[in-house]
């Protein structure tokens, strides 16, 4: 059936209790719209982008190594701070196209948090996975008789998979091991349901259905139509009160919290001061 299967107080209740991590309050429980809750958001969403914008572009000395994390680490913030940029430039009524990009926004935001606890460590297993992924496009390409890593960077790529040991976590395991590492550091992280690992299950995982074409994707187009037994199948979408607009503000704020620590930049109070 074409309805909501998923809880959205689930969503509602994640957003409340991050907010209160914030600033030490929930977000404002009268009734609210969903338009006026997600303009809430992009006001959020904008300060947000304030505090980190005098802050870029950033010139560091680098040998352009994967691994020189003087670049990796400010490049998280970048990538992710476009992608906040990109998400708030998109209508309400472009919830799931919302929902794709504060998705991407998590897993970016989650991948640094981890890197971030111990970069001489977990880097060497960051850029292991980038070579075993690249080469399984390389090899999948072989059966269309093309290549697209020449033969060197394959050996090269080849030699380094075979020279680090693989203990990638996988995305669970890294927000896991960034909420117990960083709620002992930074008050916003949380070790519950309601810290990266939490927001994986609250977020990141039901907004799957819209990457990969699931029954819960078309549901936001498909509405009751004008009368009894007819369905209205439209192009603009709904979005609930609770949503990826809402969520995302929080989502990138965690990744600036830790860059904080991380990378020196931006001041914490002011990512505090912003919501």
């Amino acid at each position: 059936m074409f309805r909501r299967i998923i809880d959205p107080t689930a969503q509602r209740d994640a957003d409340h209790h991050v907010a209160r991590l914030f600033f030490d309050r929930p977000l404002s429980l009268r009734p609210m719209n969903r338009t006026d809750r997600i303009l809430e958001a992009r006001n959020r969403a904008t300060r947000l982008l304030a505090v980190v914008a005098p802050h870029f572009p950033l010139d560091v000395s680098s040998t352009g190594r994967h691994d020189d994390w003087g670049v990796t680490g400010p490049a998280f913030i970048a990538r992710a701070t476009r992608l906040v940029q990109a998400l708030s430039a998109l209508p309400d009524d472009c919830e799931s196209a919302a929902g794709l990009v504060a998705r991407v926004l998590y897993e970016h935001v989650a991948t640094f948090a981890w890197l971030a606890i111990d970069p001489g460590k977990h880097l060497p297993q960051w850029i292991r996975k980038d070579r075993v992924e690249r080469l399984k496009v390389d090899n999948d390409m072989a059966r269309f008789g093309r290549a697209l890593l020449s033969q060197p960077i394959r050996n090269a790529f080849e030699a380094e998979t075979d020279s680090i040991s693989d203990a990638w976590p996988a995305l669970p395991g890294m927000a896991e091991q960034a909420d117990a590492h960083w709620s002992t550091r930074i008050k916003a992280f949380s070790t519950d349901v309601y810290g990266l690992r939490g927001m994986y299950v609250v977020m990141y995982r039901p907004l799957s259905a819209l990457v990969h074409g699931m029954p819960e994707s078309l549901r936001r187009v498909v509405r009751d139509g004008p009368r009894q037994g007819v369905l209205r199948v439209r192009v603009e979408e709904e979005a609930d009160e609770h949503n990826a607009f809402t969520s995302a503000p929080f989502i990138y704020a965690f990744g600036l919290l830790v860059s904080s620590e991380a990378n020196g930049f931006p001041e914490r109070d002011r990512v505090n001061g912003a919501f």
